[in-house]
């Protein structure tokens, strides 16, 4: 899109992932995921979601932790799909690593509320 003269415009990117995943282009979605500069909180949601849709929740839960380390939130609705996908293909211990991660998340976003 800057290549066009566009500025660049993080909602634009958003419903073209968003786009991608639900037509199941789910490998085209991850390569423009990962060309974009700019992410946020909505633009990793999608991406979790539409690797849900496609069954990779190994992946999901990839990205959901370095949605995490990054410092942004996903839906509580679509953490509870990569929990569940990933128990249901047996990959309990990744569900305990998750869930801890989640739980370290939690617990400093609240501190951090706490201080302000």
């Amino acid at each position: 899109m800057n290549s066009l003269g566009f500025g660049y415009n993080l909602v634009a990117h958003n419903y073209i992932l968003h786009g991608l995943g639900k037509a199941g282009h789910i490998d085209h979605a991850m390569k423009w995921f990962e060309s974009m500069e700019v992410k946020d909180s909505f633009t990793y949601t999608i991406i979790v979601r539409n690797l849900c849709r496609a069954r990779r929740f190994l992946c999901a839960s990839k990205i959901m932790v370095l949605c995490l380390n990054s410092g942004f939130r996903i839906l509580r609705a679509t953490q509870r799909a990569v929990i569940d996908g990933l128990c249901s293909i047996g990959y309990t211990n990744e569900v305990r690593k998750l869930k801890l991660k989640l739980r370290a998340n939690c617990s400093v976003s609240s501190l951090l509320l706490q201080i302000v």
